[in-house]
């Protein structure tokens, strides 16, 4: 059944309207039966199986882009794979790279069950996307698809906005891959993703390579439907060599990170960006969630002997953002990673918080002895504050990781949320 998609704005009803998309004056149709603004751009989407065409309909001003004015744009999504290849017909260009026992997410499988009816979608048919500025001059927008605004208001702001409420993160991001002393494609890690916004906005500043991790699967619908929008594959997938140098690709696991691989229980919560991992080992793999640690991923990819580029490591999954950062321990202590974004916690939900700040401090005193400085910290903005221990008189050796961790605990206590976003990154990227 055909959808209504809406870019930057929503349908005046509630529900999407039934019935195939006619051909013809489509547009002068869309914009009379819906109430659109400068910045609105509706889209009627058709979604006939994996070889449905999206169809974008976009009227007003767009100043970044006039050429795409009042323009039909044809997003053909990509022929179903043969489930048995034909013998009298060789494959020519073999996929480049082996996932080995880490397979990323087939999206457009995953937006078939979508359309079948197989998933719960609270958007219930209706899928909204917003149009996001990159950040700099040098290109277009990028899409986001959102959930609807009464199920998840929070990144609503996104559509509202075209911009995420966490500014001071978002600079960061485009500051680090826009650095022009680093060589492409950078590699980026995701861990909580959300609906992507950062990993989107990662590959939008690429070419970049992206492995992202979202346990939720409401949220990985909406992830597939950006990666689709902006026709983004995981790099498995690519047959073309020069592909990796010119393009961003996007690897998106269902699996969760922490410390230890296995398997957890995943605990889902009202707000789709508050669901978090309990600390329980599920007693049957099936009934869990698997996670891995970053270690472990790094090991089966070989990014210790290929010395790998990783110019971010970003970190938000409620709380469990420590037990992240000790996984990742021979990454850090390799220095692969130029810098790391993440969150702590004092006071965490469903986490006692005398355990969080130990879990917390074990987190910072690792990044401090692997060698990195802790930048800068903020609220729920992200990272907008300069950092400089020398002005802290207690501190008698500026060396004293121990009373470093403990100032920083601190701060974390003192803010409204008892959270801080941390940037630390290594003396050698300092700008």
């Amino acid at each position: 059944m055909p959808r209504l998609l809406s870019i930057n704005g929503s349908p005046r009803h509630g529900s999407p309207r039934h019935g195939s998309p006619r051909k013809g004056n489509l547009l002068g149709k869309l914009q009379s039966a819906y109430s659109l603004h400068p910045m609105v751009v509706m889209v009627a989407l058709g979604l006939f199986g994996l070889t449905g065409v999206f169809h974008f309909y976009q009227s007003g001003d767009n100043s970044h882009h006039p050429e795409h004015r009042q323009t039909l744009l044809h997003l053909q999504q990509s022929p179903p794979q043969q489930s048995t290849p034909q013998p009298s017909t060789p494959n020519t260009n073999p996929k480049l790279r082996d996932p080995g026992d880490m397979i990323p997410m087939d999206c457009p499988a995953y937006l078939k069950q979508h359309i079948d009816g197989k998933l719960d979608d609270p958007n219930e048919g209706v899928v909204h996307a917003a149009q996001v500025p990159r950040g700099n001059d040098h290109h277009p927008n990028f899409f986001v698809s959102l959930h609807t605004k009464a199920f998840d208001y929070t990144r609503w702001i996104i559509m509202d906005k075209r911009d995420y409420y966490e500014k001071a993160l978002t600079a960061a991001f485009i500051e680090v891959l826009n650095d022009p002393t680093t060589t492409r494609p950078q590699r980026v890690i995701d861990v909580g993703g959300n609906i992507g916004f950062f990993t989107h906005l990662s590959a939008a500043n690429g070419p970049v390579i992206v492995d992202a991790f979202e346990p939720n699967g409401k949220n990985r619908l909406r992830f597939c439907e950006s990666l689709h929008l902006n026709r983004w594959t995981s790099e498995f997938e690519e047959t073309n060599p020069a592909a990796f140098a010119q393009q961003s690709h996007v690897n998106l696991y269902d699996y969760g990170v922490s410390k230890d691989p296995g398997y957890l229980n995943f605990r889902q919560h009202s707000n789709p960006g508050m669901g978090r991992f309990v600390r329980r080992n599920a007693n049957d793999e099936g009934k869990g969630t698997r996670v891995i640690n970053l270690d472990q991923l790094a090991r089966t990819r070989g990014w210790f002997e290929s010395r790998t580029d990783i110019a971010i490591l970003k970190v938000d999954v409620e709380g469990f953002d420590p037990f992240v950062i000790e996984g990742a321990s021979a990454l850090l202590q390799a220095k692969l990673i130029r810098h790391v974004f993440m969150e702590i916690s004092v006071q965490p939900a469903g986490q006692d918080a005398k355990d969080a700040i130990d879990a917390n401090k074990v987190a910072i005193k690792l990044l401090f002895q692997s060698g990195y400085e802790l930048y800068k910290m903020g609220g729920w903005n992200g990272p907008d504050r300069l950092v400089d221990f020398s002005k802290e008189t207690f501190i008698l050796n500026r060396n004293d990781e121990d009373a470093k961790t403990d100032r920083i605990i601190e701060w974390a206590q003192r803010e409204r949320a008892k959270q801080l976003n941390l940037w630390w990154r290594l003396p050698t990227a300092r700008k």
